[in-house]
Formats: structure tokens, sequence, C-alpha cells
């Protein structure tokens, strides 16, 4: 073999090495793509679970709140009409 020829060898066998390596390290920085997005992906649906849960507890407190008003409204009518009543025996 002539050197034309050796060096046309080694230079195709870089050639051939430098693409394996090159698809080995993105095949590398695709994954370390992929398992980053999946955790803020998990974070996000964790972020999601405690805001729902935040939102079903203000709602629960919302509603223990208007039942309080309500009662309260109710007990307010209550001693207006007792007060009004027993204006009227005073009378």
């Amino acid at each position: 073999m002539n050197d034309y020829s050796m060096y046309l060898l080694i230079g195709l066998g870089c050639l051939a090495i430098g693409y394996f390596i090159g698809n080995y390290i993105q095949s590398l920085q695709t994954k370390a793509t992929q398992s980053a997005l999946l955790e803020r992906e998990q974070q996000l649906n964790q972020n999601l679970r405690e805001l729902n849960q935040r939102l079903l507890d203000s709602n629960k407190h919302r509603n223990l709140i208007q039942l309080e008003k309500e009662r309260l409204g109710n007990q307010i009518i209550r001693y207006q009409a007792d007060l009004e009543h027993l204006e009227k025996k005073i009378r």
C-alpha cells in the first residue's frame, strides 16, 4: 500500500470514530434534556396538586365563614324580634 492509501484509511477511520462519538454525545445531551424536562414536569405537577388543595381548603373555609355569617344574621334577627317584643311589653 502506498502512503496515500494509508492516509485515506486513517482519515476514514477517524471520520467513523468522530461520527460515533458525536452521536453518543448527542444522545447523552438528549437524555440530559429529557430528564431535566421530566423533573420540571414533576415539579409543576406537584405545584398544581398543592394549588388545587389550597383552592379546596379556601373554598371550605369560605363556606364555613358563609354559614357562620348566616347563623349570626339569624341570631341578630331573633334578638331584634325579642327586643321589639320586650319594647311592646314595656309600653
